[in-house]
């Protein structure tokens, strides 16, 4: 990923597979607003259009496989440390555009 912007660069805990391949580092470039905008975003049974009443569950393992070029499993099999820290990098970005969704 040498010629985009990186989003974050995290040496792995754990180590994990994708595309065939042993990843020891995790590479998840900056979105563009067409990822944002590829998002499917559903308001969850119960919760009104104020976000109250329901609980909205993130799209962040499919926000961040994509950016990270990844199978969405590879997200789902990083060790709980290393998940976190790509929501940390990935969830603000979904938050600011629900907000703005929402508007």
């Amino acid at each position: 990923m040498a010629d985009r912007k990186l989003l974050l660069r995290l040496e792995l805990d754990e180590p994990v597979s994708a595309h065939d391949e042993t990843l020891s580092v995790l590479e998840l470039r900056q979105p563009k607003g067409g990822d944002l905008m590829d998002l499917a975003v559903a308001m969850p049974e119960g919760m009104d259009e104020n976000g109250a009443g329901g609980r909205m569950n993130l799209p962040t393992v499919e926000f961040a496989s994509k950016l990270a070029n990844v199978p969405p499993a590879t997200i789902r099999n990083l060790s709980a440390k290393d998940a976190m820290a790509v929501a940390k990098a990935v969830n603000p970005f979904l938050l600011e555009y629900l907000g703005t969704y929402a508007e």
